[in-house]
């Protein structure tokens, strides 16, 4: 009892503080701070762990579909550019993030990064 006692113990000291997923992270699916916790982790990770920190000032995307309580590497993120539509009425400039799915003389329809599509019509509505 003891030797379980003392394994457990020293598995907590010694383990590394890794990100990992809290929930399933899709394909190009930004990361957040509400998908990702720091926890402990004594399994051996052969790759190097995320800034939690960074997360937060940077827009990271997933290179790959990453499962619920995996470990996060820097290998299975990338640095991209916040997707901006920026549409232009002359005096009117609107700024969102997103992109443009179909354009008509009447509106344009954009798919926002949670996947849902809008429509901004020519004389500035929304």
């Amino acid at each position: 009892m003891k030797r379980v006692i003392f394994f457990i113990f020293f598995n907590f000291i010694y383990a590394k503080d890794v990100a990992i997923a809290i929930k399933n992270i899709n394909y190009n699916e930004r990361i957040t701070s509400n998908k990702v916790i720091l926890l402990p982790y004594d399994k051996k990770l052969r790759c190097k762990s995320i800034d939690i920190s960074e997360i937060d000032n940077k827009y990271f995307v997933a290179k790959h579909y990453i499962m619920k309580g995996k470990p996060i590497c820097q290998k299975d993120i990338k640095l991209t550019k916040k997707p901006v539509v920026r549409v232009d009425f002359g005096g009117i400039i609107i700024e969102k993030e997103g992109k443009i799915i179909s354009k008509t003389k009447n509106y344009i329809k954009i798919k926002t990064p949670s996947g849902k599509i809008e429509k901004i019509y020519l004389n500035g509505q929304y």
